[in-house]
């Protein structure tokens, strides 16, 4: 399966990282619905950064943001429409 390019484009992050550890587990996800078995992705504690991710224009931590809830879900949203939830 071709890995699908990273939409996400923040400076900070290690995206491929992230799209990598995806793509390991889009073919389980596609197994198990293939089987009728019902899937969701998880995120389990904060979402980004607790410092800035800019420091040279801002003091203002990136978790808790509307710029990283946008890319939590921007990624979450990338598993293949798999329905995703966010436990804090």
């Amino acid at each position: 399966m071709p890995s699908l390019t990273p939409k996400c484009s923040h400076p900070h992050f290690p995206w491929q990282d992230y799209y990598t550890g995806r793509d390991h587990f889009l073919p389980i996800l596609q197994d198990a619905r293939s089987r009728g078995v019902n899937t969701c992705v998880v995120s389990l504690g904060d979402l980004g950064e607790s410092k800035s991710v800019r420091p040279a224009e801002t003091d203002e931590l990136f978790a808790g943001t509307t710029e990283c809830h946008e890319l939590a879900a921007e990624f979450l949203s990338s598993f293949d429409n798999t329905p995703y939830e966010v436990i804090w």
